[in-house]
């Protein structure tokens, strides 16, 4: 049945990769019905009413759970032309603070890096997204 606007879906305090100043930081996310992944300083700026650090939709995306997997859609689609054909030990894209990460692809956005402490939460919240993104799909 159709929840009320605003229901939560989902909160939780993870690392989240913030692209502005280039460094992981510990925020409080929170997914309502509305399929939009907020982010907040802390779980009390939520509370108080703050404006997110930031919003995203992810419409489009893909979600994927390990540094393999993102490489390997990165270079399908950013090839590197003159990148040898031999797998090569690369630099990771971003250097991970604990070990579960969760990766939001979008094409044409800013792509979301998340970590989690757990496999359980890791598996909890890219199933989360992945419901997002099927929802604002259709």
């Amino acid at each position: 049945p159709p929840l009320e606007p605003g229901t939560v879906l989902y909160e939780a305090e993870l690392s989240q990769f913030a692209e502005d100043i280039k460094k992981w930081k510990e925020r409080y996310i929170v997914v309502k019905n509305d399929f939009a992944v907020e982010s907040y300083e802390n779980k009390e700026a939520y509370q108080r009413g703050a404006p997110p650090k930031s919003r995203i939709l992810p419409a489009g995306g893909k979600v994927l759970t390990s540094e393999d997997e993102y490489g390997l859609l990165s270079d399908r689609h950013f090839p590197d032309p003159i990148a040898s054909s031999e797998k090569e030990n690369t630099q990771p894209f971003v250097v991970l603070p604990k070990e579960f990460p969760v990766y939001l692809w979008q094409p044409f956005l800013r792509h979301g890096y998340f970590c989690f402490q757990d496999a359980a939460d890791q598996k909890k919240f890219s199933a989360l997204l992945s419901d997002c993104i099927r929802h604002l799909n259709h």
